[in-house]
């Protein structure tokens, strides 16, 4: 409650009535110097590595880098600081920081970019996924997919767990803080170049990694990772927790272990922001062994912790698409 007032008042000391602009609008030259803020962990390393250099432009993040990404995130008043200081926030996108709303008031002059724009999306719920569910003859399964897209919006929001989105919003960011501040727009467009090359190498790897092996179905705890399984060539066969805030039913958990039987899935992959439980009941059930993927949710930022994340995340499919341990 005193957290929600302390908002309340921010909202009312910052207010001016006007709707937040978006930063594609923006035609004047922007004051020497800007100060970036961004939503969350990967957005702020992908904005990090675009203004490296950049003389004058400060790069912030809101959500704190150790709270387990934008699920459930609350703004506190010392966030809505951040929003009032800042000339433009960087955000993800499709519906995943769903705050974003509630601050609009505190700083009517700030620019809102979106990173995921003009990426081709996934649904939430993809309908392979469903069609199974009901292939199965699990209503239950089936409702629970329908309820999670109805509450939850239709698009899958992680994108930037493909190295080869990820580098697709990271020239994103690059036009937008071009934009922003005409003066080094060069310097962005350079450093974002760089980097997405970097990230389209890994992804590469990833793909090249996927063709050498047999098994190529998996089961996961969160629809993190459809994207990669997209890109590289890979089915996610099940989700575990198809709302991050909610868990499957028994009768569920008995399907999915049926299914994960019959599909012959090579392993359940686990994330650092959930208990493993669930995993290793379906384990214990079916023998299919658990993984941990991380989708760069969390972690002490530094520029180059998306790499290293996404490099042992590569480790560890392959080890679990080649049957090892």
């Amino acid at each position: 409650m005193r957290r929600l007032i302390a908002v309340l008042l921010l909202l009312t000391l910052f207010s001016g009535g006007v709707s937040c602009k978006r930063a594609q609008e923006k035609t004047e030259p922007a004051k020497e110097g800007i100060k970036v803020l961004t939503t969350f962990l990967p957005i702020y390393i992908f904005s990090m590595n675009v203004a490296e250099g950049v003389p004058g432009v400060s790069v912030d993040v809101l959500i704190p880098p150790e709270f387990a990404g934008p699920h459930g995130y609350e703004p506190t008043p010392s966030d809505m600081r951040k929003v009032a200081e800042a000339d433009v926030l960087i955000a993800n996108g499709l519906g995943l920081e769903t705050f974003l709303d509630s601050i609009g008031a505190v700083n009517p002059d700030l620019w809102i970019a979106f990173a995921s724009r003009g990426i081709d999306t996934l649904p939430d719920v993809p309908p392979e996924r469903m069609r199974g569910a009901k292939k199965r003859g699990d209503q239950a399964t089936a409702e629970h997919h329908e309820k999670h897209r109805h509450n939850h919006g239709p698009v899958n929001p992680h994108v930037w767990v493909s190295p080869f989105l990820a580098a697709r919003q990271v020239r994103n960011i690059a036009d937008t803080l071009a934009v922003l501040d005409k003066a080094n727009a060069d310097k962005y467009r350079r450093n974002a170049d760089a980097y997405a090359g970097k990230l389209e190498a890994l992804g590469e790897e990833y793909k090249k990694m996927s063709a050498s092996v047999k098994k190529r179905k998996i089961v996961t705890i969160h629809n993190s990772f459809d994207y990669l399984a997209r890109d590289i060539g890979i089915e996610v066969v099940a989700v575990l927790r198809v709302d991050p805030m909610s868990e499957p039913r028994a009768g569920e958990l008995a399907r999915m272990a049926d299914l994960i039987r019959a599909e012959d899935v090579a392993a359940i992959f686990t994330e650092p922001q959930f208990p493993v439980r669930l995993a290793e009941v379906l384990a214990k059930e079916t023998g299919a062994p658990i993984f941990q993927l991380d989708p760069v949710a969390i972690g002490k930022p530094d520029a180059g912790l998306y790499e290293i994340i996404m490099r042992k995340n590569l480790d560890t499919l392959k080890k679990a698409l080649e049957g090892k341990k």
